[in-house]
């Protein structure tokens, strides 16, 4: 047998191993989750649904960070988290709108808001003391 063969072999092997495993599960649901969203988005019967189809684009974001090949809890828990992350930055957001003629005071929130939201991120309040 010479190398190639021996090679060939080997990768075989280490596949069959993985798409018999239980590793192959996260990967598999992903996967389906990408092409049901790639489908729906491209599907003509689905930009009918409302005035600005070209936002359903946009859809493949979500299912990105969500996480779609793990658990359903972890998931939902990740969709969760995304949408809290998108509050918290509209109200900072709103809020430096509302200050756009006080710059001192816009830069003084500013600074306190990614103060907060760092300390929350670190998890330790010893880091910021």
């Amino acid at each position: 047998m010479n190398t190639t063969t021996a090679w060939t072999s080997l990768r075989l092997r280490h596949l069959r191993a993985f798409v018999f495993s239980r590793r192959i599960i996260p990967l598999f649901k992903g996967t389906l989750a990408y092409i049901i969203v790639l489908v729906l988005v491209s599907s003509p019967r689905f930009d009918a649904l409302t005035a600005w189809p070209v936002n359903f684009q946009n859809a493949i974001i979500p299912t990105l960070v969500a996480g779609t090949g793990q658990s359903i809890g972890a998931c939902v828990q990740g969709s969760l988290l995304v949408l809290l992350g998108v509050a918290v930055g509209s109200l900072n957001f709103a809020i430096l709108a509302s200050l756009a003629k006080w710059t001192i005071v816009q830069g003084i929130v500013f600074a306190f808001s990614v103060y907060w939201l760092s300390y929350f991120k670190a998890g330790d309040e010893r880091l910021f003391i």
